[in-house]
């Protein structure tokens, strides 16, 4: 048995206290410099990684690159190979906003061509191919639209039936291409002399109607002389052939309430017609 004086032994017990909290000093500094170091080196580019990775997924793909420095370990290659899909998934996005935008120019150029296809169809289902004037279909509308016009405003207005005289001898004796030529002039030569609101159409084979609207019947048939006298004195030529060309006007006029139904003054205006015609032709019937 060997004493040892108390002193001694407080001493050594205060110096291994002393190591021992030096030790646990000196390892949690380690720690911490292990753990900044880890973060920096782990933590700070996974963080980078997640921000970026959200941003793409919320659809900002014009976010800069993923930046870790020059580091060939496993973080360097996840942020290289991030970096090539954040490029590629940019570049195939940027493809199809390009491609996306010629589909949509090409829809509306063939939408705006459609259109024009259909203005054009509209327009050619109302027009006589022959003359250039409105058609039979067009002129039914048109009427229509007139009637309720001039029932609203109380104004007169004037139906004519135009009939081209003899046009079957022109046709058995010149020709079909004659007979075509001799409708067009006449078509040509009777809309020179009307006013910009009136409405002349074909109504059929060598037939054509005419509205006027706002004026009285004593100034439509002046209207229809004169019409009658310029197809009479115009020269319609075929071959060197001067081909006389004269017309007959059936003329019907209603005002306000008493216009009626549109079917009863069309079938007046032709009676008128045939009238003018049964009396010696190129004349007026009204």
């Amino acid at each position: 048995i060997s004493f040892q004086p108390k002193s001694e032994i407080d001493e050594l017990v205060s110096s291994a206290t002393q190591a021992s909290i030096a030790i646990l000093t000196v390892s949690i500094l380690i720690i911490l410099i292990v753990a900044m170091w880890m973060f920096f080196i782990l933590g700070v580019p996974l963080n980078k990684l997640i921000l970026h990775i959200k941003q793409i997924t919320q659809g900002n793909l014009d976010i800069h690159e993923l930046e870790v420095g020059n580091r060939n370990d496993e973080i360097g290659q996840l942020s290289s190979t991030f970096n090539t899909m954040h490029n590629t998934i940019k570049r195939q996005i940027d493809e199809l906003n390009a491609h996306r935008n010629i589909l949509e120019q090409e829809v509306r150029e063939r939408t705006k061509d459609l259109e024009e296809a259909n203005k054009k169809l509209d327009l050619i289902s109302k027009t006589d191919e022959l003359t250039g004037l409105p058609n039979r279909r067009d002129m039914n509308a048109t009427i229509a639209n007139e009637v309720g016009r001039v029932q609203r405003t109380k104004k007169p207005f004037c139906f004519i039936f135009i009939d081209i005289d003899h046009f079957k001898n022109i046709n058995d004796t010149y020709g079909h291409a004659c007979g075509d030529l001799i409708l067009k002039s006449v078509a040509q030569t009777i809309r020179t002399l009307l006013r910009k609101y009136d409405v002349f159409a074909r109504y059929g084979g060598e037939e054509f109607v005419l509205l006027l609207s706002g004026i009285g019947v004593e100034d439509a048939k002046k209207s229809a002389e004169r019409l009658r006298s310029a197809v009479e004195r115009h020269r319609f030529s075929w071959k060197d052939t001067v081909i006389p060309v004269t017309i007959s006007l059936g003329l019907a006029s209603r005002q306000g309430e008493a216009i009626g139904k549109i079917e009863d003054m069309i079938a007046d205006c032709d009676r008128l017609l045939y009238v003018a015609k049964e009396n010696g032709r190129n004349q007026v019937a009204f």
